[in-house]
């Protein structure tokens, strides 16, 4: 019954759907019945990881209203490899623990390990970089930042028709704002939610972020 250094403890690595099988759980944000301050999503996670020792027709009775379980094809997808931070994106909270229902002693680099080898179905995954994007400290992998190479005009400034107007004063400048334009040294980009991902609350005030 110990945790092993490498993972999470699955004696029989029987893993199991919350909602039953051929169903998804729709309300992955909802606190799940029964486990306090855990949310449906991750308890799908740990039940597929093998790590809920009360999954069965019991369970899912309890949870099936709250978790919204519905009928989903995408339900009968095999286990597979998981990033539970998402891809390109890496953690680096590796110790925080307090997450998983069942097992609050596994710390967020032991469930990346977890979902790694014994494997987490597609929806689940997708679920879990908004789950436990502060938990776990999801960043983007600076492995997977690109960079655009620098737009620069030949003609005083003008819009050239492959690429965006960037105009010739804005020249290594030591970081001020040229009067022309916005200084962008680097021409690195990134998506805040994550590759694929869109903001759907634009008007929400970014935390961390004053006005």
């Amino acid at each position: 019954g110990e945790l092993p250094e490498e993972g999470i403890l699955v004696p029989s690595r029987t893993t199991c759907n919350i909602c039953g099988s051929g169903n998804v759980v729709s309300k992955p944000d909802v606190a799940a019945p029964g486990y306090a301050e855990a949310t449906c999503g991750l308890l799908q996670a740990a039940a597929e990881a093998g790590a809920v020792a009360s999954c069965g027709a019991a369970l899912t009775n309890v949870v099936s209203e709250a978790c919204g379980c519905t009928n989903d094809p995408s339900a009968s997808h095999p286990l597979a490899a998981c990033d539970i931070c998402g891809d390109g994106h890496v953690v680096t909270k590796a110790n925080a623990a307090g997450f998983l229902p069942e097992h609050p002693e596994v710390t967020c680099g032991q469930f990346q390990h977890t979902s790694e080898t014994v494997g987490l179905s597609p929806a689940t995954c997708d679920l879990l970089p908004t789950l436990l994007y502060s938990d776990c400290g999801c960043m983007v992998d600076p492995r997977f930042r690109t960079t655009q190479p620098e737009v620069t005009t030949q003609n005083d400034g003008e819009l050239p028709e492959e690429g965006i107007l960037v105009p010739p004063s804005t020249a290594q400048n030591d970081g001020e704002l040229p009067e022309e334009g916005i200084l962008v040294p680097s021409r690195t980009t990134c998506n805040i939610c994550g590759s694929g991902n869109v903001v759907s609350k634009p008007d929400v005030a970014a935390p961390g972020y004053a006005e």
